[in-house]
């Protein structure tokens, strides 16, 4: 009997770069491996696609258009696009599957998919990548509206049948916020080891290079990134470093700004997201630094591949990655964090500072469809 399994979510990779979408992409296309499951997205359609297609033996049925223009205003995911969203999750009625697989965010629209999924007796699994307190919330959309979303929040957190959540810090939050800890699996495939062990081979040397891959939007502090490569040029006029910047987002002038502003268009090149995965690899493989100042991480992905390339992980201490992924990286503050460069560039193989590597283990996708399929069974036997 064929299992038909959804995925719901507005953003898809490789059309849309985010640590959730190229999870959740991993995840399908490991499945789609199982001749006994059927695996489709239900999502938005971004620049690039058509609006119902099959690529790599998933079958993509978008609701709606969007770019990155309606996605984010004010240098913030758009409410009035996640209204959007939220509206035209009603055509989720056309389809039927027997597991949905839902993104959590923008979680306006967990309700509909409740109401689906009680409707039509489909299973309902949420794909918890962070969850946000009261004060982030306030801090987000000002104190009434933050208020409101917070407990909005809480309310939608609760619908699902079971919970999919990318790492212990963000169990945890769940839990807080009144999920039954019975219905949680920390589960977070990103690294496929034989491809990354083939990406290695095929680098010849590291570059003196500084690397940071991620959305440009204000949470992600790139500017902390760029202020940093400004800091160790004026401290080791001598020394070579090159930064590389890969994203897009709404920050992008800005950020393109401050790199003139402060002289650094030759040091730091900005490009834009690689379509193959594999061009971003190959590129944290042949650095020797990846640098993450980002405020709000629910796990970071890159920080997890660059360390399975080898490619030693920099944090400001207040970072919010769990511990099972910080005790793998180097921890240091701002101002200590030009010399720690100037060290690690000096250093032969930087992947000596790279801490508790056996960690990685938590993270293999070759675990994906014999997790999923244990969870399935559970999930529908209860039927």
């Amino acid at each position: 009997m064929t299992l038909r399994i959804g995925f719901i979510s507005d953003a898809v990779f490789p059309w849309h770069v985010g640590g959730l979408e190229k999870t959740e992409s991993i995840v399908a296309k490991e499945l789609v491996k199982n001749k006994d499951y059927k695996v489709e997205f239900v999502c938005c359609q971004w620049p690039g696609m058509q609006k119902k297609f099959g690529y790599n033996n998933i079958m993509y049925n978008t609701i709606m258009k969007i770019n990155n223009k309606q996605f984010y205003k004010n240098q913030k995911r758009s409410t009035l696009n996640s209204i959007r969203y939220t509206l035209n999750m009603f055509k989720i009625f056309k389809y039927k599957y027997d597991v949905i697989i839902v993104n959590f965010f923008p979680i306006l629209h967990i309700p509909i998919i409740r109401l689906y999924s009680k409707i039509t007796k489909t299973k309902m699994i949420l794909d918890v990548a962070e969850i946000w307190d009261k004060n982030y919330w306030i801090e987000y959309l000002g104190k009434f509206f933050g208020e409101i979303s917070y407990r909005y929040m809480r309310m939608s957190l609760k619908m699902a049948d079971a919970y999919i959540i990318n790492s212990s810090l963000t169990a945890q939050r769940a839990i807080d916020e009144g999920v039954d800890f019975k219905k949680i699996d920390i589960f977070s495939p990103i690294i496929d080891a034989e491809l990354m062990n083939n990406i290695l081979k095929s680098i010849k040397k590291r570059n003196k290079k500084i690397i940071y891959a991620t959305r440009f939007i204000k949470e992600k502090r790139v500017d902390k990134f760029i202020y940093l490569i400004d800091a160790f040029h004026k401290k080791y006029k001598k020394e070579k470093l090159n930064a590389l910047l890969i994203g897009t987002g709404p920050e992008e002038d800005n950020i393109n700004e401050l790199i003139s502003e402060l002289n650094l268009m030759k040091i730091i090149k900005v490009r834009k997201p690689y379509y193959d995965i594999k061009d971003v690899y190959r590129e944290i493989a042949s650095s020797y630094i990846t640098y993450i100042p980002s405020e709000r991480e629910g796990l970071s992905a890159l920080a997890i591949e660059s360390i399975a390339l080898n490619t030693p992980v920099l944090l400001p201490p207040e970072t919010p990655i769990p511990k099972e992924v910080k005790d793998m990286c180097i921890v240091e503050f701002e101002e200590n964090m030009p010399e720690l460069l100037r060290k690690i560039l000096k250093s032969k193989n930087p992947s000596i500072f790279i801490k508790n590597k056996e960690n990685l283990n938590m993270f293999i996708i070759s675990r994906i469809n014999k997790f999923y399929s244990k969870l399935f069974k559970r999930l529908l036997a209860k039927e």
